[in-house]
C-alpha cells in the first residue's frame, strides 16, 4: 500500500466532493435563516470512511449520518456533512481544491457571505453607538471598565428601577 501525502488526500477529497458532493448556499424556507452546506454521499462504506478521515486528518469534522434505508434495489447511502461554521469552511475553502465550477462558484459565495454579514453587524454597531448620547457612551465605557475588574453595578447609587433613562 502506498503512502498518500497529505495534498493527494486533500485533491481526492475534492474530486470526491466534486463528483458524488454537494456546495449549496440557500435561504431556509420557513426560518428564513441563510443555509450553508457542504457534504457528500457515497454508497461504499469502506471508500466512504477513508474520506471522512482524509477530512480529519485536515482538521475537517463532517457529522456522518445515519445511512438511507436498504431496500431491494439500492445499496444503503452513507451521507457525511462538514460541521464548524465558518471556520470549518475557510479552511476547507483554502485546503480543498475542488473544481466544479458551479461548487467552486457557491464556496465562494459562502465565504464572500460570511465576510459580507460580518461587515454589516460592523455597521450597524457603528450606526448603534452613533445615535447614542455622549454621556451614554461614557456610562457604557465605565459600566463595561467596572466590569472588567469584577465590580458590580459600576458604581452607581442608583437602583436600577430608579434610572429616568430605562437602561
Amino acid at each position: 500500500m502506498s503512502i498518500l501525502t497529505f495534498e493527494t488526500k486533500m485533491a481526492y477529497l475534492a474530486a470526491f466532493i466534486d463528483a458524488e458532493g454537494w456546495v449549496c448556499c440557500h435561504l431556509a424556507p420557513r426560518s428564513n435563516k441563510l443555509r450553508r452546506q457542504i457534504g457528500f454521499t457515497n454508497t461504499n462504506k469502506p471508500l466512504f470512511d477513508r474520506v471522512v478521515s482524509f477530512a480529519a486528518e485536515a482538521g475537517l469534522q463532517f457529522t456522518v449520518g445515519k445511512p438511507r434505508p436498504n431496500n431491494n434495489r439500492h445499496a444503503p447511502r452513507y451521507n457525511a456533512t462538514l460541521t464548524g461554521g465558518r471556520t470549518a469552511y475557510e479552511r476547507f475553502n483554502a485546503l480543498v481544491p475542488i473544481q466544479h465550477p458551479e461548487k467552486r462558484a457557491r464556496l465562494d459565495m459562502i465565504i464572500e457571505r460570511y465576510l459580507t454579514l460580518d461587515h454589516a453587524k460592523l455597521k450597524r454597531a457603528q450606526a448603534w453607538r452613533e445615535s447614542m448620547s455622549h454621556e451614554r457612551q461614557v456610562e457604557i465605557a465605565a459600566i463595561a471598565r467596572n466590569a472588567r475588574h469584577g465590580r458590580c453595578h459600576g458604581g452607581h447609587s442608583r437602583s436600577i428601577e430608579q434610572r429616568e433613562d430605562g437602561f
